[in-house]
């Protein structure tokens, strides 16, 4: 493999690794019991370490709405149901766990940086109105690729499959946790040797 073949544009728009290493072709699809909606800053579309893109492509039924602030209409209808819960830690947030799990089919989370997340959850009337839930204080990330702000913070896919885990839905987390192990190594290859490039 090239050089070239590590540049930042050369990158799979799902699994986010270079044309080389790519295992779209590979990876399973995933049957989850809650429909999972990704509300994603325009921002996060093309970001090399978006993990939402790779959790859309494991769950057929899942689906992405798109987010840009003034640059274009948000379609807020998926989120207007009952049963919808949208994963964040914002004050009041319940607890993801099994007792609270039959209220949910509907899980959304906010697919974007920190930031760009805690300014959605108050800036999109359907979600601010809908109920948060939150992970446990003790969740560390398993695979780095943005360095946490501060501790408890993961990836989006990460966090699906701590969710689903919690609420008790082990299959569809655990088959989430298999494609990570499976992917994360090949990412964070791709990831080094793009910075010792640059470097050099």
């Amino acid at each position: 493999m090239t050089v070239d073949d590590y540049t930042r544009d050369a990158r799979c728009e799902v699994c986010r690794l270079t044309p080389g290493l790519c295992v779209c072709a590979s990876l399973p699809r995933i049957d989850c019991p809650l429909e999972i909606i990704l509300v994603r800053h325009a921002k996060e579309e093309h970001s090399q370490s978006n993990t939402g893109s790779l959790l859309h492509r494991l769950l057929p039924g899942s689906r992405i709405l798109r987010y840009a602030r003034g640059a274009e209409p948000f379609d807020a209808s998926p989120l207007k149901k009952n049963g919808v819960h949208v994963l964040f830690p914002r004050p009041g947030a319940t607890i993801a766990t099994p007792k609270v799990a039959p209220a949910i089919s509907t899980l959304v989370l906010l697919d974007a940086k920190w930031r760009q997340a805690r300014r959605m959850s108050t800036r999109i009337e359907a979600l601010r109105t809908a109920p948060f839930l939150t992970l446990p204080d003790d969740v560390r990330p398993r695979w780095v690729l943005r360095k946490p702000r501060v501790a408890g913070q993961v990836s989006t896919i990460e966090a699906a499959a701590v969710a689903l885990g919690r609420l008790g839905h082990t299959q569809a987390a655990d088959a989430i946790w298999d494609v990570l192990n499976f992917v994360m190594p090949r990412r964070l290859h791709v990831a080094s040797k793009t910075r010792r490039d640059t470097i050099e």
